[in-house]
């Protein structure tokens, strides 16, 4: 009788986060890698059914069907995974003489044989014909999204907030924290003031960084629209730490910059927007819908937009401003410049300066990324053409 093999996944070969997260948090015992060889702390991908399940459907998250579909071009699977991807490592270990034991933990992974699975990779046929799935899932915005974008222009904000108080007050239970008094935040805001100083007989001006109200939300009167509040509305961003409070206001070679330290004064109620679980909605159509409004919603309020996009600020604004009625005292959100992450606080005497923090910078330099773009018209039915 044919010995069952048994095949096991480590958190340091799960790119997804997703993923990673859930071997970190369900990787007991020891035993080695399926893809590393290391012995670490691994997750039976033989037992555990719902990593088996999860796994699949990354195939349609990260990858258009036309990646993996030989109809529209692409390349069979499990083949993605043997060169760099956004699920897990390629770089199998001592490949060459486990090349069949990799190629069936590839197939167990990601249930590829498994054509009674409730979680389709392939769009098949309909009254048209061959479709298929033309986007990965990460790539599409939620309808709810789309649906608030074209209605919040059209309509008053307010004749949406009840609806949107509904969708947000269940959704949010689960991405509900505290934050204790006393915890630090950074601020940082373009330019300095000047001071004399007396030296002997002369005086001198010297550059000082601002602090207090100086480096606090503006007034009300001269608050102008930002990722979360409208114009006229103060809110206090803040950031986890100096390099992010400096990437967030981007400033140019030559500005001096104020940075100081702001403490909460009380236990505060935020929504945590840092990581939304996709484990926990993916099942469901319904759910995945909702998992992507969440997903809209932490990364439009990350990403900068230009000045002349502020229109996309409508829809940032309108969820902010719900999830404030619903009780929260602010929002937690990655950074897009950093590795730290923002709380833009909605009552800025909820917290306090910390006297003595400010500091004042010259910026030297500012380095960019950058990536080149292109674009391919029906670039899936000229492969499909090439094959």
């Amino acid at each position: 009788m044919e010995e069952t093999k048994t095949f096991y996944l480590c958190a340091e070969c799960s790119k997804d986060i997703y993923l990673k997260n859930y071997v970190k948090v369900n990787a007991k015992s020891k035993a080695s890698c399926t893809i590393c060889l290391n012995e670490v702390r691994t997750l039976n991908i033989s037992v555990d059914t719902e990593i088996v399940d999860f796994c699949r459907f990354l195939i349609r998250y990260h990858f258009p069907e036309y990646d993996y579909n030989t109809h529209w071009g692409g390349d069979d699977l499990p083949q993605q995974f043997y060169s760099d991807n956004p699920i897990i490592s390629h770089q199998f270990a001592d490949l060459d003489n486990r090349d069949i034991e990799v190629e069936e933990f590839l197939y167990e992974l990601f249930d590829i044989n498994n054509y009674d699975s409730k979680i389709d990779l392939y769009y098949g046929h309909d009254e048209s014909g061959r479709g298929l799935f033309p986007e990965a899932i990460k790539n599409e915005k939620s309808n709810t999204w789309r649906a608030y974008k074209t209605e919040l222009r059209n309509k008053n904000f307010f004749l949406l907030e009840d609806e949107a108080k509904k969708t947000f007050s269940k959704l949010l239970d689960d991405l509900t924290i505290k934050l204790n008094s006393g915890e630090n935040y950074f601020r940082a805001r373009i330019g300095y003031k000047e001071k004399k100083e007396e030296v002997g007989i002369s005086s001198v001006t010297i550059k000082v960084p601002f602090s207090n109200d100086e480096l606090s939300s503006p007034p009300v009167l001269k608050a102008k629209a930002g990722r979360a509040n409208r114009q006229g509305v103060a809110f206090l961003y803040l950031a986890s730490d100096s390099k992010t409070a400096l990437g967030e206001i981007r400033p140019h070679p030559g500005h001096y910059v104020s940075i100081g330290e702001f403490t909460s004064k009380k236990k505060l109620t935020v929504a945590d927007l840092r990581f939304i679980d996709l484990m926990k909605f993916y099942r469901d159509d319904k759910k995945l819908q909702l998992f992507k409004l969440l997903k809209d919603l932490s990364e439009e309020l990350s990403i900068p937009i230009l000045p002349e996009e502020q229109e996309n600020y409508l829809v940032t604004q309108f969820i902010s401003d719900v999830i404030r009625q619903l009780g929260f005292d602010g929002i937690l959100f990655n950074s897009s410049v950093s590795s730290g992450h923002n709380l833009v606080a909605f009552n800025a005497d909820n917290f306090v300066f910390k006297t003595g923090s400010s500091n004042l910078i010259k910026i030297i330099s500012v380095e960019f990324g950058y990536k080149a773009t292109e674009y391919h018209i029906d670039s899936f039915l000229e492969r499909a053409i090439e094959k």
